[in-house]
């Protein structure tokens, strides 16, 4: 595999990754979960809408839109 940076890039290896978890049977939410409970901790998953630019442009940075607000 040839190297190189930029959201193609980033795109594919995350698609790997799914791959990989699904291939295996894994789901990481679960066991996040679990190591979180094996050590005593709470943890509160969540839904991240995406389309923000981060980390934001602070000089000219609108926000997300009404409907992710």
């Amino acid at each position: 595999m040839r190297w190189s940076y930029g959201l193609p890039v980033i795109m594919r290896a995350g698609r790997l990754a799914i791959g990989r978890q699904r291939q295996h049977n894994f789901d990481p939410l679960r066991a996040a979960v679990q190591c979180a409970h094996e050590i005593g901790v709470a943890i509160y998953p969540q839904v991240r809408m995406t389309g923000e630019q981060l980390p934001p442009n602070h000089l000219d940075y609108t926000g997300p839109g009404e409907f992710q607000r």
